[in-house]
C-alpha cells in the first residue's frame, strides 16, 4: 500500500517492481533470486539515501504538497527496506547461501 502512494510525488518509482520481485524470489525458495533481490535492495537503499539528501533540502522551494508527500513516503519506504534486508539475509542463510559466496540457484527441499 505504501509503495503505490510513494510513487505519487517526484520519487523514484521502482519500489513496486522491487516488492514484486522480492515476493517472487522468496516464493521460489532458490538462492540466486534471493541473493539478487538482496543486492537490488542494497542498491535501492543507497539510491534512496542519495535521492532524499539531494531533493530533501530543496523541498520547500518546490512548494507542492504532493512533493512533500512523496518525500515522506520515500523516507517511510527507506525505513521499511532495512528490516526487509535483514529478512532477506536470513532467508538467504536458511537456503544455504551467503552474501560473499556463490549460490547455485537450485531450490532446496522443504
Amino acid at each position: 500500500g505504501l509503495i503505490m502512494f510513494g510513487g505519487i510525488g517526484v520519487v523514484p518509482s521502482y519500489a513496486f517492481g522491487m516488492a514484486l520481485f522480492g515476493l517472487v524470489a522468496a516464493h521460489s525458495r532458490a538462492r540466486r533470486p534471493v541473493f539478487l533481490y538482496g543486492v537490488f535492495l542494497l542498491l535501492s537503499i543507497l539510491v534512496d539515501v542519495i535521492w532524499c539528501s539531494v531533493v530533501g533540502p530543496g523541498i520547500d522551494h518546490i512548494g507542492t504538497g504532493e512533493a512533500k508527500f512523496g518525500l515522506a513516503m520515500a523516507i517511510i519506504n527507506l525505513f521499511w527496506k532495512i528490516p526487509s534486508l535483514l529478512v532477506t539475509y536470513r532467508l538467504l542463510i536458511d537456503l544455504g547461501g551467503s552474501w560473499f559466496g556463490g549460490s547455485s540457484g537450485t531450490p532446496q527441499p522443504s
